[in-house]
Formats: structure tokens, C-alpha cells, sequence
């Protein structure tokens, strides 16, 4: 026989005699693989070191009893099968060992014929058990997985419809504004040609700037750095100067406590713009009516801190890791109602951790939001 397939027992007996006959016959004739012990200890140090399929154990053993150790077998691992031997022509005995968690008992003097018959029982019922929790962890990594795919599902819908969004708005307006220039019926003045023409600009760099996004992040990890030594303040003038039509849109203050000294740090001066101008851009946009965004930078030891803080509508616990995930929107009006595709923060956290830097977020709900972007000033 293939002792191998046939799985292993511990038989647990206290009585030598006993305990040779059945561990042979077990072995020689029923083909499984056998520990014997002589006591409660001595399985329980066995089941540590190798667990068997099956635990065959007297009830009565000096020292610790055969219950006892049933309860320690089915504490640690309910799927061992147990069967208790009693010398006992008592079923109070045997339903208290049942009770307890044993899935068979045999009586003493034992019949080793009726032994393999329950042995091949106890197999039986194990490799059901195993077969069902496999069974049952399959269904459970199939629901996760539809969970997954329906997640992903939903996110494909909402960019497909900001994007939508995102492309109809300035696309609309281009293409009546174009039709209104080429009208030569309505004698525009050089005035309204010029304030036509410069919000056409407009709209074709917020489309430039929206298919530059939705580029980078598509390729953000293959992204080549160019670094150079940079005075931050002036990285952060160039990105305030971006963001200027967010806040003078909204009537948000926008204060900018500049150092007097240089902040220098070694960065991808374009790339930390960029970084930065999303989050300003974030920061105006979720802001409340006359609110306000506060920015700063410092330098301690070896590292540049950029902090933004703004006065609007928060970030919920839950969502904080979630804002840095790409095309995810946190589902509220305000968000819906502020456009976008959710790629900015992800291209800020993106652009930070090229640099080897980290940006740590503290906002709570209607209490405004606080991002510190730390980098480190030189390239190691």
C-alpha cells in the first residue's frame, strides 16, 4: 500500500501492549503512517513537531485525560479528526467525548477490524471537510473577484462620463465661438474678437493640459527625471501663476508665506509644477466661497516642506488613501460638481515619490484639508 496516501495517525495509549498491536496493525496492515505515545504530553508534543489527519487516544491516561487532549486538538485544529478508546462500557462517556468535538469512539477491548472501518470513515469525512473549504475559499476569491470587477466596472463608467464631461464643455464652447468669428453678420469689434480669442486660449489649454494628465499618468512610471538645483519659492510662484484662474474664479485668498532666503532642493523643476499645481488647483477648487489656501515652504536638515492648507469641505477618514488612487473621485456633490478626472492627486503623489519624497495628507470632514509634500533636498 502507498503509506503516503493513506495519511497519518497518532495513536495515544498509555498501555504498551495496546498501543504496539494497533499502531502495527495500523501501519503493516491498513497502509497509514503512525506516531505512537504514551501519554497526553508526549501527543501533544508530536501534534506540534507534525500534524496528523487522525488522533486516535485513550480517554483514561494518567496525567492528562483523553479529554483534554481532545479539547487541545480541536482549540488549535478542528479539522484533525479525533476518535476516543474507552475501557468503559459507558455511554455517558462517549456522548461527553462526542460533546466535546471526538467524531467517533471505540470500545475497549478494541476490534481492530471495526478500528480501519472507522479510521476509513474519519478519512472520509476529513477529505470531504478539505474538499468543502476549498470549495468555500474558491467562492469566497470568486466574489472578492466580482467584488474587483465591479469596482472597476463602476470606475470605467464615472471616467468615462467625467471625461465625457471634461472634452464636451470646452469643445462646445470652441466650436460656438468659432461659428460666432466666422459669422461675418454680426460685425464683431476688435474688442470682443480679442476677449472671443483669449477665452478660446483658454478652453484649448484646459483641453491641452486635460489630455496632458490623462497622458502622463499613463506613463508616469516610465518618467525620466531632470534635476536640477531649484529655488522652491520660484517653483512654487510658476504654480500659483497656473492655478490663478481657479482662485480669482472662485473669490478664494490665495496667501503665500514666502521665505526671504533661497529654498533650495535638487527636483525635476517641471514635474514639481506640475505636482504642485494640481494641488493648489484641488485645494481652490473643493474650497469654500471666500475661503482660503494658505502655502508655505521651509527647509530642516536635509529635506524641503511644502505645506497647502485650505478652509473647504474636507476629506473623510476612509477616503484618504483612496484620493492618491487614479480616476477615483470622492462621491459627493462637490466633487461631481467641480469636474475633473481624478488624476491630479494621483500625479502629485506620483511626481513626490519619483523624488523620493512622501506627501502626507490631515483633513476632516467641513474642517478643510491640510497636504504636506516632503522632499529631500539634494539627489542621492
Amino acid at each position: 500500500m502507498d503509506n503516503q496516501a493513506r495519511g497519518r495517525i497518532l495513536l495515544v495509549d498509555d498501555e504498551e501492549q495496546a498501543r504496539h498491536v494497533t499502531s502495527k496493525f495500523l501501519r503493516e496492515q491498513q497502509g497509514y503512517e503512525v506516531d505512537a505515545c504514551r501519554n497526553a504530553q508526549e501527543a501533544i508534543e508530536a501534534l506540534k513537531k507534525q500534524k496528523p489527519d487522525l488522533v486516535i487516544s485513550d480517554i483514561r491516561m494518567p496525567g492528562m485525560d483523553g479529554l483534554s487532549l481532545l479539547r487541545f486538538i480541536k482549540e488549535h485544529d478542528p479539522l484533525i479528526e479525533v476518535v476516543m478508546i474507552t475501557g468503559f462500557a459507558s455511554v455517558h462517556t462517549a456522548i461527553e467525548a462526542m460533546k466535546k468535538g471526538a467524531d467517533d469512539f471505540i470500545m475497549k477491548p478494541v476490534d481492530l477490524g471495526h478500528l480501519a472501518l472507522i479510521a476509513e470513515k474519519c478519512f472520509e469525512k476529513k477529505n470531504l471537510a478539505l474538499e468543502i473549504r476549498a470549495k468555500q475559499d474558491e467562492i469566497k476569491e470568486l466574489e472578492e473577484l466580482n467584488r474587483r470587477l465591479q469596482e472597476v466596472n463602476k470606475l470605467k463608467d464615472d471616467f468615462i462620463g467625467l471625461v465625457s464631461h471634461e472634452l464636451n464643455t470646452p469643445v462646445a464652447f470652441i466650436h460656438e465661438s468659432v461659428s460666432l468669428l466666422k459669422d461675418a453678420s454680426l460685425k464683431l469689434t476688435d474688442q470682443e474678437r480679442k476677449t472671443m480669442l483669449d477665452n478660446l486660449d483658454k478652453h484649448c489649454a484646459h483641453l491641452k493640459r486635460f489630455v496632458k494628465n490623462l497622458l502622463d499618468i499613463s506613463v508616469i512610471s516610465k518618467s525620466i527625471l531632470e534635476k536640477e538645483k531649484t529655488d522652491v519659492r520660484e517653483i512654487l510662484d510658476e504654480a500659483l501663476a497656473e492655478a490663478e484662474h481657479y482662485y480669482s474664479k472662485k473669490n478664494v485668498t490665495l496667501n503665500f508665506q514666502r521665505p526671504q532666503q533661497p529654498v533650495i532642493a535638487e527636483v525635476d523643476r517641471n514635474r514639481i509644477v506640475e505636482a504642485l499645481y494640481h494641488l493648489l488647483a484641488n485645494a481652490i477648487k473643493f474650497n469654500k466661497e471666500n475661503g482660503q489656501v494658505n502655502v508655505s515652504v521651509a527647509s530642516e536638515d536635509d529635506k524641503v516642506m511644502i505645506k497647502v492648507q485650505d478652509t473647504g469641505i474636507g476629506i473623510e477618514e476612509k477616503e484618504k488613501d483612496r484620493i492618491f488612487e487614479r480616476f477615483y473621485q470622492v462621491d459627493h456633490g462637490a466633487t461631481r460638481s467641480c469636474g475633473g478626472a481624478g488624476v491630479g492627486l494621483p500625479l502629485v503623489k506620483k511626481y513626490v515619490e519619483l523624488h523620493n519624497g512622501s506627501v502626507e495628507v490631515e483633513s476632516k470632514p467641513g474642517g478643510g484639508s491640510t497636504f504636506l509634500i516632503t522632499l529631500p533636498a539634494q539627489d542621492n
